[in-house]
């Protein structure tokens, strides 16, 4: 949507940047930009879809309409953010802390960056690699678990059960017996 200055050259120059004229208000006056537009030239002009501009002292162009969380700036428009190694922030990508990444569509915030699986958040919320003899299957986990009794593994950070192996003189009721 546009509302162009086509009354006269005049009223137009009046306006100072950031602010246009309304044709479609009777008074000749200038009105400030919102949140939703940018003005460049005396003319209003709708921010792109997923995004707002800072303020309306400041939006002359559509470089000051930011993304909203969870979206990222291509060009002059505002696409879906992806899970994955971190998140969106005013158009930009910031990868997440160490061990961690999100697992949610349009990831807007540092708050969605957990753990992944073979490491557990401690109190502080960083993540801890689990130990020796024991794993983290999902991610964000407070605690990694123990192997099952007469079981270990020396593998650091497991994700899996599976990691851990029978202890000499154990079976795993599963195996075959020869």
């Amino acid at each position: 949507m546009r509302a162009v200055c086509v009354l006269c050259l005049l009223a137009c120059s009046l306006c100072p940047a950031c602010a246009f004229h309304d044709v479609y208000y009777t008074g000749m006056q200038c009105m400030r930009c919102n949140a939703s537009y940018y003005c460049p030239g005396r003319d209003r002009i709708l921010c792109p879809e997923n995004s707002l501009s800072h303020g309306a002292d400041i939006a002359s162009g559509i470089d000051d309409c930011v993304c909203i969380a969870g979206y990222l700036r291509t060009g002059d428009v505002c696409v879906h953010g992806e899970a994955g190694a971190g998140y969106y922030k005013d158009g930009m990508f910031v990868s997440c802390a160490t061990n961690k990444r999100t697992y949610v569509e349009r990831p807007g915030s540092a708050d969605l960056c957990v753990c992944v699986p073979g490491f557990r958040t401690n109190a502080l919320g960083v993540c801890v690699e689990c130990p020796h003899g024991s794993y983290s299957a999902a991610a964000n986990s407070t605690e990694c678990l123990d192997c099952p009794a007469l079981s270990s593994h020396v593998v650091m950070g497991s994700s899996n059960v599976t990691d851990c192996v029978c202890n000499p003189g154990a079976y795993m009721p599963s195996q075959r017996i020869r």
